[in-house]
């Protein structure tokens, strides 16, 4: 018994040096864990934290690939969620692209083929910068319409990046452009690495 536990330790213990967990927030309203492999594959699980009984409250699974090469990185996340009292779910793809420009500017694109089971199939994008005014400050632009909860809506996110280690905040507005402006949205995102 002893050697098939000593045995298991070793097969185990290189893959967790490899692994990180991460703990954050997504848009003031998704509490997520995620735990990567090799900076390479990782799975995340998302639960939402609205002001509405847990039977209303949603949950979302992904599963993640990336691939960085010099300057540019993809990432395919495909995803499937559900709200917990079964009266809606959706599954689509998150398709990530970025190039890195002398680690100060930074472009990116997303594509996002996305169902959900009461609004039906939406073709999601976002275009996008961030300017890295320091190691540990950059401003972010982007243009949008993935929805930030389960309707599709033209957005304008502008904020900020700060980093520092493993901690990642961004506090951004999300500023409509197909409806009234009181509608903006203050967002929070942050992110938390637990390096193994």
């Amino acid at each position: 018994m002893k050697a098939v536990v000593v045995l298991f330790f070793f097969t185990i213990f290189p893959f967790c040096l490899l692994a990180q967990i991460r703990l954050g927030i997504r848009d003031n309203k998704f509490v997520g864990v995620s735990y990567a492999y090799n900076k390479v594959w990782s799975i995340k699980l998302e639960e939402s934290i609205f002001s509405e009984d847990f039977k209303y409250q949603y949950v979302r699974g992904y599963l993640n690939f990336e691939h960085r090469r010099e300057n540019v990185g993809i990432k395919l996340s495909p995803y499937y969620g559900i709200q917990w009292n079964g009266n809606f779910q959706d599954y689509g793809i998150l398709c990530n692209a970025e190039y890195v420009y002398s680690h100060t500017f930074i472009i990116h694109g997303i594509l996002n083929p996305h169902k959900d089971t009461s609004f039906g199939y939406t073709t999601c994008y976002e275009i996008g910068g961030i300017l890295n005014a320091t190691s540990n400050i950059g401003f972010c632009l982007c243009y949008r319409n993935i929805p930030e909860y389960r309707v599709t809506s033209k957005r304008i996110r502008a904020g900020m990046i700060f980093s520092e280690g493993r901690l990642m905040v961004a506090p951004l507005l999300s500023i409509p452009t197909d409806e009234t402006i009181k509608n903006t949205r203050l967002l929070i995102n942050f992110e938390w690495t637990f390096k193994g």
